[in-house]
């Protein structure tokens, strides 16, 4: 048992380290850094300006321990999804999905939208950041007003 105690600890480390590194290296892909710095300038304090791989801040304050709570919390109260792949009875997946990963689910608690509604706009922002790169990168972010529910529920890419 000891073993895998350790097994986990060394795994967990491993993981915060390359979780730091990648945190660390955001400014080694402009395109990326651009995309995320317009998004925290167009909704700060907001849902979508969240960086995926978080903040070193944050990252410090993660311990096995509150990681294994906030594990157990997800599974029993967030909404997720699950994808089975390969050759098995259905049922017999099914059964074995109920008894063990979906034991103790209560209804989940969060708001399934992620639809942002902000104020109106009046004036435009433009932010410059010096980086030094050989390839200029820019970011252009707009705010669509007076959409109709039928334009929310389309998900599009400019």
């Amino acid at each position: 048992m000891c073993k895998i105690i350790n097994l986990i600890a060394k795994l967990f480390l491993h993981t915060k380290e390359c979780i730091k590194n990648a945190i660390e290296s955001i400014k080694d892909n402009p395109g990326y850094y651009s995309q995320v710095r317009m998004l925290e300038l167009m909704y700060p304090n907001s849902i979508v300006s969240l960086r995926a791989d978080g903040y070193l801040e944050d990252l410090n304050l993660i311990t096995e321990e509150n990681a294994y709570q906030y594990y157990k919390s997800m599974m029993s109260e967030d909404v997720f999804d699950i994808f089975v792949l390969g050759d098995f009875d259905f049922n017999d997946m099914e059964t074995y999905i109920d008894k063990y990963v979906l034991l103790n689910r209560t209804q989940p608690k969060y708001n399934l939208s992620h639809f942002l509604v902000s104020d109106k706009v009046e004036e435009e922002h433009i932010y410059k950041e010096q980086m030094d790169i050989n390839q200029s990168k820019l970011a252009i972010g707009l705010k669509i007003d007076d959409m109709t529910d039928y334009e929310k529920n389309i998900h599009f890419r400019l």
